[in-house]
C-alpha cells in the first residue's frame, strides 16, 4: 500500500498535485513535490490524461488562438514521482490505486458484504477547476446509473470521502484497448471490428436513454480477458434532456481528446454534437486499432475541422476497401455523411464481417475527385480550366484525326461504318444550319438529331473515290407543326433522307449550297375530321438537284429536275419506323433506292443520269439569278462531294450508316 502525502508543517492531507510546490492550507513550501515536467509523447500517455483549463492551454494551442472557439482539451498530464494517499472508505477494505484519469484515481477494492471486487474511482481536488470537475464528476455517476448494457461498466453506490466525491463501479480485471496495440500493434481486422461493433452497440443502448458520451477513445474502452468489451469513462457524458448549465459544454467550447475528436466537438457547436459524435470516437477507434495510430495528430484541433482523414488503407496497405470505406464514412466531417446511430454503425460492421452487402462502398475515382477537389478548390479551378482546354483541344485532334482515319480506310478501298447501331457518328460535320444531337423518342442508344430548316449532317467530307454504296436506316420520329388544337396540322415541308454531292457557290459576297438527295416524310396530317391520321399517303422522293441558301440571304427550298416519285401508305405512326434508304454514285450518275421497312427489299426509285445531274444543276443557277442576280456558276457534277443525313424540320434517328467503295463498273 503506498504511504498517504502529508504536509511538513501542518501536517494535512496533501493534494495529488502541487501546481506550485506549496500546501493548499498553510501556504508552507513542500521540497521535492514541485509537479515537473512532461516527458514523453503523447502516444505513451494517452491513458494518463488532465483536463486542462481555458487559461491553460498549452503552447502547441497557442497557434490556434484565431479560432471562433475557445478550446478546452484533455492534455499530458505531467510525469512526477507518484507519491498517492489511499483513501479511507466505509465498506471497503484491500483499496489500491490501480489508474488515474483526468479528475480523478481509480482504485480496487473490495466490497464488504458482497465480498466482490469493485474498482472505486475518487474525485482528485483539483484547484480552481474543482467545483466544474465535481459536477462532471456527479454527472457520470449519474450516465452511468442510467446505462444498464452489459458493455457499459455498472455503478454499486456513491459517497463522500476526505478525499472527495467516490463511486464503486463494477471491477474489469482486463486492460485498455490504447494499451493492447502499444502492445501487440495492429489488430486482425476482423478483431478489431467485433470489439468496435460491441462498443457501439453499449453506446446505442447509452444514446436511447440519452446519453452521449462525447469521449469515445481506445483508453476508454476495457478489454477483459474473455473477450467481453466495457464501454468506460462517462466523465464528459451529456445527457440531452437536460438544461446543460456547465460552461464547459457551452456553443463555442470544445470538449474531448482532440485525437478522436468530432469535427462539430472540435470547434465547439454543442448544439450539433448527437449520437453521430460518438459515431466519429467509434470509428476513430477502429481506425487506431487498424492502424496503431489515431486519426488525427494531438491538439491539432484546427486539422480536425477543415481537413479529411487519412484513410486507413494508405497507412495499412491491403486492408478490405469495404472495411476502409466503413471507417471513412464513420469519420465523415460532416454528421449528416456519418451513420446515424451507433446501432447503425454496429450493423454496418456485422454485415462486413459476414459478407453481407454494407452501405458504405470503396470509393471510386469520382469520390476521390470531389474530395480532393473540396480540399484544394482555387487548384481544382485552375486544373479545371487548362483541363477544359486542353480536352477541347484533344478533341478537335481527335475529330481531325477520325476524319483522316476514315478517308485513309477509303482510299484502300474498306468499308466504313460511320454510324454503328448504336452512338454518336464516328466524325461528322454541319452543312445549311447545325442541328442538334438528341436523345432518340423510342431507345436511348441510337443516334438521334433534330434539325433546323433544313441541316445536313456530313458523314464523309471526300468518299476518295468515284464509285461508292451510301446507305443507312433512318426513322422519322418527329417534325414541326401548325394550327391551333383543333386543326393542328403536321407540317408536310418535314422530311428526312439521305444527301450527297453537295457543292458551295457564291456570287457577289453571297453564298449558297447545292446537293441532291433522296428524303420521306413519315408524319401524318392530323385534322379534326381524322384525328388519328389514318389512311393517308405518304410519298418517298428522289430529288435531282435542290438549291438551298444560307441565312445571309435567307434560306428557301426550290426542286429543280424532280427525278422520281414512289408512294406507299402509312397507317399513321406519327413517330415512324427504320426505313432504309441507298445510293450508289459513279462517274455517269447515279441510282436511288428505298425500303418500306430496314432490313427489307429495296426499291429503286430513280436512276439518274449524268446530263440530268448536270441539267439540274443549270436550274438551280437560272433560278438563284432570278432571285439574287449575279454569276452564280454550278460546277459540273462530280461524285467525290461530302455527303450525309438530311433533315429538314425534324427529329430524325440514324443507325447504320455504312459507305462502300466499288469497283468501276463494267463498261
Amino acid at each position: 500500500m503506498l504511504n498517504p502525502r502529508t504536509c511538513h508543517s501542518c501536517g494535512s492531507p496533501l493534494p495529488e498535485h502541487l501546481s506550485d510546490g506549496t500546501c493548499p492550507s498553510c501556504g508552507s513550501a513542500q521540497a521535492g513535490r514541485e509537479t515537473p515536467k512532461a516527458s514523453g509523447t503523447p502516444a505513451d500517455r494517452e491513458g494518463d490524461f488532465e483536463l486542462a483549463s481555458p487559461n491553460d492551454l498549452t503552447a502547441s494551442l497557442d497557434s490556434q488562438r484565431d479560432l471562433a472557439t475557445t478550446v478546452v482539451a484533455e492534455r499530458a498530464a505531467p510525469a512526477r514521482t507518484i507519491v498517492r494517499s489511499v483513501p479511507v472508505l466505509a465498506g471497503y477494505r484491500e483499496i489500491a490505486w490501480v489508474n488515474g484519469g483526468g479528475m480523478g484515481d481509480v482504485y480496487r477494492g473490495i466490497q464488504s458484504g458482497t465480498e466482490r471486487t469493485v474498482a472505486i474511482k475518487v474525485m482528485r481536488p483539483t484547484g480552481s477547476s474543482y467545483s466544474q470537475n465535481r459536477e462532471r464528476f456527479e454527472k457520470e455517476i449519474r450516465a452511468l446509473a442510467r446505462v444498464d448494457h452489459p458493455g457499459v461498466v455498472r455503478v454499486y453506490e456513491c459517497g463522500e470521502c476526505p478525499q472527495g466525491p467516490y463511486f464503486s463501479m463494477e471491477f474489469v480485471d482486463g486492460e485498455t484497448l490504447a494499451k493492447r496495440v502499444k502492445r501487440e500493434g495492429t489488430l486482425d481486422p476482423h478483431e478489431a471490428a467485433r470489439i468496435v461493433r460491441r462498443a457501439a452497440e453499449a453506446v446505442h443502448c447509452a444514446h436511447r436513454v440519452d446519453v452521449l458520451h462525447r469521449d469515445i477513445k481506445p483508453s476508454n474502452i476495457l478489454l477483459a480477458p474473455d473477450g467481453t468489451v466495457k464501454v468506460t469513462d462517462f466523465g464528459l457524458a451529456k445527457h440531452t434532456g437536460e438544461d446543460d448549465t456547465d460552461e464547459l459544454t457551452q456553443t463555442g467550447v470544445a470538449v474531448g481528446t482532440p485525437s478522436y475528436i468530432p469535427p462539430e466537438q472540435a470547434a465547439g457547436q454543442s448544439d450539433r454534437v448527437g449520437p453521430p459524435s460518438d459515431v466519429y470516437g467509434l470509428g476513430g477507434t477502429l481506425y487506431h486499432l487498424l492502424t496503431g495510430s489515431p486519426p488525427h495528430a494531438f491538439q491539432s484541433l484546427q486539422q480536425v475541422q477543415f481537413e479529411d482523414v487519412i484513410p486507413a488503407a494508405h497507412r495499412r496497405p491491403g486492408l478490405c476497401r469495404t472495411l476502409n470505406a466503413i471507417v471513412e464514412k464513420s469519420l465523415a466531417r460532416d454528421p449528416k455523411d456519418r451513420y446515424d446511430s451507433a446501432e447503425q454503425f454496429a450493423q454496418e460492421l456485422a454485415n462486413w464481417s459476414t459478407n453481407e452487402p454494407t452501405i458504405a462502398v470503396p470509393p471510386n475515382g469520382l469520390r476521390r475527385v470531389g474530395r480532393w477537389v473540396r480540399r484544394h478548390r482555387v487548384a481544382a479551378l485552375l486544373v479545371a480550366m487548362f483541363s477544359l482546354i486542353g480536352g477541347m483541344a484533344v478533341a478537335a485532334r481527335h475529330q481531325m484525326d477520325e476524319k483522316g482515319r476514315i478517308e485513309r480506310a477509303l482510299a484502300r478501298g474498306e468499308a466504313v461504318t460511320l454510324i454503328g447501331a448504336t452512338g454518336p457518328p464516328r466524325w461528322h460535320d454541319w452543312a445549311v444550319l447545325p442541328g442538334l444531337f438528341v436523345r432518340p423518342q423510342k431507345d436511348v442508344r441510337t443516334c438521334g438529331v433534330q434539325s433546323q430548316r433544313y441541316s445536313g449532317l456530313i458523314l464523309v467530307e471526300d468518299p476518295m473515290t468515284d464509285h461508292y454504296r451510301f446507305r443507312a436506316e433512318v426513322r422519322h420520329d418527329g417534325g414541326m407543326r401548325s394550327g391551333d388544337s383543333a386543326t393542328k396540322t403536321t407540317n408536310l415541308s418535314a422530311k428526312v433522307g439521305l444527301f450527297w454531292g453537295r457543292q458551295k457557290l457564291e456570287a457577289e459576297g453571297r453564298t449558297a449550297e447545292t446537293m441532291f438527295s433522296i428524303d420521306f416524310n413519315d408524319l401524318t396530317r392530323i385534322t379534326a375530321e381524322n384525328p388519328k391520321g389514318d389512311d393517308v399517303p405518304q410519298t418517298v422522293r428522289a430529288y435531282g438537284r435542290s438549291f438551298l441558301e444560307l441565312p445571309e440571304i435567307g434560306v428557301r427550298h426550290q426542286e429543280a429536275g424532280k427525278a422520281g416519285i414512289a408512294s406507299f401508305v402509312s397507317k399513321g405512326d406519327r413517330q415512324g419506323i427504320w426505313r432504309s434508304l441507298e445510293i450508289e454514285v459513279h462517274p455517269d450518275g447515279c441510282t436511288v433506292a428505298f425500303g418500306a421497312v430496314a432490313g427489307g427489299p429495296m426499291r429503286v426509285v430513280a436512276r439518274l443520269s449524268r446530263e440530268s445531274l448536270d441539267d439540274s444543276g443549270a436550274a438551280a443557277a437560272r433560278f438563284l439569278s432570278a432571285q439574287h442576280p449575279g454569276d452564280w456558276r454550278v460546277p459540273t457534277w462530280t461524285p467525290r462531294r461530302p455527303l450525309g443525313i438530311l433533315g429538314v424540320l425534324s427529329t430524325i434517328s440514324v443507325r447504320n450508316a455504312v459507305i462502300e467503295p466499288l469497283s468501276p463498273p463494267s463498261p
